[in-house]
């Protein structure tokens, strides 16, 4: 039996067909040269022969082609890109015989494009101008390649560092395809390059990115206007090519004055090209001082589950948007920021946390510009440079051992000492969750909740930062998966810097500070939905963002009667030493329903809100909702007992409008004199029934002039008393007077 040969691999064979449907499409001889547009054509001379002169690079082994120009213009004939041997290229008139004579040839080259060769045949041609082009080898080198064909009279100036064309703020898109090179490689091996100049309109720092719409692995070099053209690689003030988040492509800061210029060279890694925008926008000053900035939040994954529980992180970019360095010292100093996560699910109208995770403390300091702040770099780790970044990895931020309770650490100022922490003994054995961010199978399982959403967020505390309400970001996150498993994680929604209580579609969020100045501040966000049938469902959710007292109660003002039902409260664990997450009872106390965990004097643990939860609230209510006063309790005050904001609460039920006759001030169901001399006796001696009644001129107040009136009007001739009169109703311009009993009405 004959032995089998081995399988060959699917690229391979595909790759050999591909080869081979080349050959057999490129034609061999002059004068079966098939014509080809504008654009890119692939090709094979693997099995050509050579059917032609060698006007350059002893060229042989030769395909052939026509071009037919479709306008009067320049034209650019290149084998740059996907060439992979040492081609050489001839173009020759298109009246020609075939094969060509020498004197028939119109351009030749073998090593134009970046690093030598391909070849780069550049010719202005007339309308209807046809050309043969001879794509063979250096001295009859074969193989396979690509054919760019492209019309750079409509490119416009910038081909040439001498032509650098003129660009101005805001976007300006670019296209390199086609281009030769006319610079030195700079960095990152800078070829097929387009020349740009700018002039500064003011004194500033300034930002060149290629970040948007830029569909090639770009980079870029900034030379003076003064260096000579093409600049030598020493002239480069400026170079880049991966600086936008998460790698390329390019992006540049530079200081200049008023009316100077600098010159761009914008082309591709190892000479790679495409189409692209340039935008240039001048960067604001950064704020005296150090300012964290959660920039971006990625590559949530679980790592350790332990029954239906998963441990997970998220990896977090850092940045610091001021003018100063961030203290990044690692422990035992606690001057370095300390970084949580946690988790949020949206079901149904309510907003509730999940998982959060215990804190991160930073270390080390990288020193990058992921949020094109333009990065100072600090001399070392110790501290996160003016305008930079650092990006701790998922795996980084789920490190056991690095992580301790929230409670050891000062929200407010960033105070912590590390003698006194968990962290300064030595590590226990963990199980595949504690500390880390730890989510239940029943809360994530998509197929509990259809249509739930999940939102995951990161908080970065600093004893230096300027402002917290900017040093957390959220982004919206798909789960897949099931119970028992291992759920994988979508975060490619992006981030959204902020609080993720603002992530609840609907809320309204207000934020309450400490009013003494000594505390930080919470978020409150409610949520009002209109059931149908008479009923309205209320929720609430509290997010402390750097309260250190905490909150240990939620008070509402609901007037007495109002039937509450369906009441609701959810709180995440947090499994922190001394606490407990038992959650709040409920008191219906009349008129102030509340809810609360055990006073901090307690013998026993209690559950307050601490910095960084987030706990909800809800009930059902037969009344429409109006705004009014609620009462958060501080658990440990530091300033002030309570924080006050203005939520919406089930509206009262307003007593009827009294029915009255204005005028029959003694209630004897006529108008005539005894009401007079009833108003005159009691104005000075008792305190009517009805006082409205007694407003004989309806001008809101009793006194002397309205039994005046009701006389004016009984023998006077003054005309009628505002109404209700002389029928029985309310009154049409409410004021401060009413009626205490309900007066004869007929």
């Amino acid at each position: 039996m004959p032995r089998s040969l081995p399988a060959l691999p699917r690229a391979l064979v595909l790759a050999l067909l591909a080869v081979t449907r080349l050959a057999a499409q490129s034609p061999d001889d002059c004068a079966s040269a098939v014509s080809i547009p504008l654009g890119v054509t692939p090709f094979s001379t693997l099995s050509a022969t050579t059917d032609g002169p060698s006007p350059c690079a002893l060229l042989g082994g030769d395909v052939w082609f026509t071009f037919e120009a479709p306008a009067g213009s320049i034209y650019r004939f290149a084998l740059c890109a996907n060439t992979t041997y040492d081609a050489a290229l001839a173009i020759h008139d298109g009246a020609a015989p075939c094969p060509p004579a020498p004197t028939d040839l119109l351009g030749c080259d073998d090593d134009a494009c970046a690093g030598a060769g391909p070849p780069i045949v550049e010719l202005a041609l007339a309308s209807a101008q046809v050309v043969r082009l001879q794509v063979g080898g250096y001295n009859g080198a074969l193989g396979v390649g690509e054919i760019s064909i492209t019309d750079i009279g409509s490119l416009g100036v910038g081909d040439l560092c001498s032509d650098a064309q003129p660009i101005s703020t805001g976007a300006t898109p670019y296209t390199t395809l086609g281009l030769g090179t006319d610079g030195p490689p700079a960095c990152a091996q800078i070829g097929t390059d387009r020349w740009f100049d700018f002039t500064a309109p003011t004194e500033g720092t300034w930002r060149i990115s290629l970040c948007v719409n830029t569909g090639y692995d770009a980079a870029m070099a900034i030379y003076p206007a003064s260096a000579p053209c093409p600049p030598a690689s020493g002239d480069a003030i400026g170079c880049n090519d991966d600086g936008c988040g998460g790698g390329g492509p390019p992006i540049l800061q530079i200081a200049l004055l008023a009316g100077e210029t600098v010159r761009l060279q914008v082309g591709g890694w190892n000479g790679a090209s495409g189409d692209g925008e340039i935008f240039i926008e001048e960067v604001p000053p950064l704020p005296a001082g150090a300012n964290i900035v959660v920039g971006n939040l990625f590559g949530m994954s679980q790592f350790g589950r332990l029954g239906d529980e998963v441990g997970c992180s998220i990896a977090s970019t850092t940045c610091n948007q001021g003018a100063e360095p961030l203290d990044w010292y690692g422990n035992p100093d606690p001057r370095h920021p300390f970084i949580t996560t946690a988790a949020y699910r949206l079901h149904e109208g309510r907003f509730e946390q999940i998982g959060l995770s215990w804190v991160k403390h930073g270390f080390a300091a990288a020193q990058t510009d992921a949020c094109n702040f333009g990065c100072t770099p600090h001399v070392n780790g110790t501290r996160l440079g003016s305008g930079c970044s650092d990006i701790y990895g998922a795996g980084t931020n789920a490190a056991q051992g690095n992580l301790g309770p929230r409670s050891e650490i000062d929200p407010f100022t960033g105070d912590y000492d590390y003698s006194l922490s968990i962290l300064s003994q030595p590590s226990p054995a963990f199980d595949p969750t504690e500390r880390r961010l730890i989510l239940k199978d029943p809360d994530i399982d998509p197929s509990l909740r259809p249509g739930a959403s999940y939102f995951a967020e990161v908080y970065v505390l600093g004893h230096d930062d300027l402002e917290h309400a900017d040093s957390l970001a959220w982004e919206p996150i798909g789960i897949t998966g099931s119970p028992g498993g291992t759920w994988s994680f979508d975060d490619s929604g992006g981030a959204t810097v902020g609080a993720a209580i603002h992530a609840w579609p609907g809320a309204t969020v207000v934020e309450a500070r400490d009013p003494t100045g000594l505390d930080g501040r919470v978020y409150a966000a409610s949520r009002v939905t209109e059931l149908g049938g008479g009923a309205w469902r209320y929720d609430y959710a509290i997010q402390n963002l750097d309260l250190t007292g905490g909150i240990g109660s939620f008070t509402l003002p609901v007037e007495e009667g109002i039937i509450l039902t369906d009441i609701t409260f959810h709180a995440p664990e947090q499994r922190e030493p001394g606490y407990d997450d038992e959650p709040w009872s409920f008191d219906p106390i009349p008129g102030f329903p509340r809810w609360s965990t055990d006073p901090a004097a307690s013998a026993t643990p209690q559950n307050p809100l601490r910095w960084g939860a987030m706990y909800s609230f809800g009930f059902t209510a037969d009344r429409p909702p109006m705004d009014a006063l609620a009462i958060l309790g501080v658990h440990e005050p530091v300033g002030s007992i309570d924080l006050s904001l203005l939520l919406p609460v089930p509206e009262p039920v307003l007593p009827e409008a009294p029915l009255f006759v204005r005028g029959d001030t003694n209630q004897d169901g006529s108008i005539d004199i005894a009401d007079a001399i009833a108003s005159l006796t009691c104005l000075f001696s008792c305190l009517p029934v009805c006082l409205s009644a007694e407003d004989c001129n309806d001008d809101g107040v009793w006194d002397i002039a309205d039994p005046v009136a009701l006389l004016g009007h009984l023998f006077l001739g003054t005309g009628s008393l505002p109404p209700p009169f002389p029928a029985c109703g309310v009154d049409p311009t409410p004021d401060g007077l009413d009626c205490s009993l309900p007066p004869l009405c007929p």
